[in-house]
């Protein structure tokens, strides 16, 4: 027999994954919720064992393991080659496990996210609706959602919020395949809790994740322009001129979307009813990735309250060049992405981990 690469190897650990987890796609309501309910106690056990700096840092690619070694198919050590990995994986065999669907993120985002639980909504297997047999794409059933895709209006998925392969591939195209430690220590963080946030899903093409990444060219998949798309919904409702010419049609691309995203957003109010871009902050852990305005007095209490202002520009100039050239350019605004998007997942991840250790 041939030696295989290690490529070759994963695919064959990939295809005995779903050979063995998948001998029925047909899952009753009773087994789906018996599967659902040990996963969840099974990840909860392993959350209470960890340190929040460990969970913060924690790839969850390296969740995907073998059947029958449990060690993990991803266990690469260096982390870009473990990303490209896992990336191509999905590519040639379309294999069901994302990091930011994954059972730890979903039960994490129920447990530091409120909102996400609103109208009864609960951990589900992740369904594609447009298929013939919902769990086509899932057949692993390694990718979960919060809410009924058949009960409630849309459910919420995870969103990888900066991506890898996009800033780094531009900087090889320019610099060469020699990677400085910030870009490799991005690749280390782009699939931990820091880097996902919630996010609306209706169906295909009335949804918010892929729009903002596939043949966008003016979000381009960073989460600074989809920061400030947001930003300006709020601004606009509050009856004050947007910055910039960018919207939330220029990140979803359709009006049905964009409703879609609207109903999200209309969860983050203030005391008296009014649409709250700070609460949208906070709500949502970003505060890493805004810029803050000013302390102000704010409750009857006195107790200060924190004021946002913009979001932060991943690099400098991002929000005056973007519709002309949409990547860093040069050494200098590489490294600036690279270490300002470093700092905020690692930073934000620690922050949602404190809170989620404290909740369970």
């Amino acid at each position: 027999m041939e030696n295989m690469t290690g490529n070759e190897n994963i695919i064959k650990n990939i295809n005995e994954n779903i050979n063995k987890r998948s001998a029925t796609l047909e899952l009753s309501k009773e087994e789906s919720d018996k599967y659902i309910a040990e996963s969840i106690i099974r990840t909860d056990e392993k959350l209470k064992s960890h340190t929040a700096v460990e969970l913060a840092v924690y790839d969850s690619k390296l969740d995907v393991k073998e059947v029958e070694t449990g060690k993990s198919i991803y266990d690469i050590e260096n982390p870009y080659e473990r990303f490209l990995a896992y990336r191509n994986d999905n590519s040639l065999l379309g294999i069901s496990f994302e990091g930011d669907v994954s059972i730890r993120t979903m039960y994490i985002f129920t447990q530091i996210f409120p909102y996400v639980r609103n109208e009864g909504r609960e951990i589900e297997l992740y369904k594609s609706l447009s298929s013939k047999n919902p769990l086509d794409h899932n057949k692993l059933k390694l990718k979960f959602e919060i809410g009924d895709a058949y009960r409630h209006d849309f459910v919420y998925r995870g969103d990888t919020m900066n991506s890898c392969a996009g800033t780094v591939n531009a900087y090889i195209r320019r610099y060469g395949k020699k990677l400085p430690d910030a870009a490799l220590e991005f690749a280390a963080l782009t699939h931990t809790i820091g880097n996902y946030t919630p996010i609306p899903y209706k169906k295909r093409g009335v949804e918010f994740n892929s729009p903002r990444g596939f043949n966008n060219y003016k979000i381009n998949d960073y989460w600074d322009l989809t920061l400030l798309a947001i930003y300006n919904w709020f601004l606009e409702k509050n009856g004050k001129i947007p910055k910039y010419n960018l919207g939330l049609v220029d990140v979803v691309k359709n009006k049905e979307s964009v409703q879609l995203v609207e109903k999200w957003l209309e969860n983050f109010k203030d005391d008296k009813g009014k649409y709250s871009w700070d609460k949208f902050v906070s709500d949502n852990f970003m505060e890493e990735f805004v810029e803050l305005v000013e302390l102000a007095e704010g409750s009857n209490n006195g107790e200060n309250k924190e004021i946002f202002g913009m979001p932060m520009e991943l690099w400098d100039g991002h929000f005056d060049s973007f519709e002309d050239y949409n990547r860093p350019s040069t050494e200098e605004e590489f490294t600036q992405f690279f270490t300002r998007v470093n700092e905020a997942i690692k930073t934000r991840g620690i922050r949602m981990c404190e809170r989620l250790l404290a909740e369970i």
